[in-house]
């Protein structure tokens, strides 16, 4: 089984895959060590390697253990000097891919007698496709079970096509949103309404449709899944519980009764819950706007 999270990157994981003969796949590959400055051939394929994983599905990077075919598995494990600044000089590499990748590395390293081994996880990204240079020219790598392949032409544009419907449909949500938290700020401040300022099912019914986009794009359980997942309950049960107010209001009697119990209870119990979801909800869009990551989703291989 191939780890899926940092924590699960232990040395007895790494010695069974290591036992196992592989050397890499789709979602990890091992290295020997970070190339020197000398060793141009060495940093295009980390720069390289790097772009195929964000462009890809994301994957780690285990650095301490060689990738020289034909040594027993013991002879594998090499590790790599502790002292050394290992996320400093890593970063380099990342860094410089256009536009960045996004990464980070376990911490403590996996002890390995006096040597370490860094394990490094890059993220599946937002913003792909990245480029690397080489020889002069900007080139597209993706990853996938032979290891870093070139990216077609049709690939780098369907990329670059979803990178842009990615950003318009953050746009959309974050327009939603502000204008969600206008008509509920009114709901709690003004009475009577008027049409155009109630917050009612349209609303809520044309976020909850972009819902699936989004996880999609985020994954599952993210923040900004689980902030709009509750704000479009809320929304909901206040627009079931307005309905009775509604068709008085409607029919010319709107009492101090029906403000009271029909309308102003609704207002209390799930208008708080709206305005705070939204507030969370924009701060967090902004933070993935920002990140360019997605947290990964993909299956473990066998």
């Amino acid at each position: 089984m191939i780890p899926t999270t940092l924590d699960d990157w232990t040395l007895s994981a790494i010695l069974a895959i290591i036992e196992q003969g592989v050397f890499e796949n789709d979602v990890f590959d091992f290295k020997e060590k970070l190339p020197n400055s000398r060793d141009i051939c060495g940093k295009e394929r980390l720069f390289k390697t790097c772009c195929a994983f964000a462009n890809s599905r994301g994957g780690f990077l285990i650095f301490g253990v060689s990738d020289k075919k034909g040594l027993p598995p013991n002879a594998r494990l090499i590790g790599l000097d502790p002292h050394e600044d290992f996320p400093e000089h890593f970063g380099a590499f990342p860094s410089k891919a256009e536009p960045s990748v996004q990464w980070t590395f376990r911490n403590p390293p996996i002890e390995y007698g006096e040597r370490v081994l860094h394990v490094v996880h890059l993220f599946a990204s937002r913003t792909k496709p990245h480029a690397y240079i080489e020889n002069g020219k900007w080139l597209f790598s993706k990853r996938t079970s032979k290891g870093n392949e070139e990216m077609s032409y049709e690939e780098v544009r369907s990329a670059f096509v979803d990178s842009e419907r990615r950003k318009n449909l953050f746009a959309w949500v974050a327009v939603e949103l502000e204008r969600i938290r206008r008509k509920a700020t009114q709901m709690e401040t003004l009475f009577p309404l008027g049409q155009d300022q109630a917050l009612d099912r349209v609303d809520i019914d044309a976020l909850r449709a972009q819902l699936p986009s989004i996880v999609v794009e985020t994954g599952m359980h993210s923040k900004l899944v689980g902030f709009l997942n509750e704000l479009t309950e809320a929304g909901a049960k206040l627009d079931r519980a307005s309905v009775p107010f509604a068709m008085a209001f409607s029919a010319g009697n709107p009492t101090r009764d029906a403000n009271r119990i029909d309308h102003q209870g609704p207002r209390n119990r799930y208008l708080p819950t709206i305005l705070r979801c939204c507030d969370a909800a924009l701060d967090e869009l902004r933070v993935v706007e920002e990140s360019g990551a997605r947290a990964p989703h993909f299956d473990a291989p066998t």
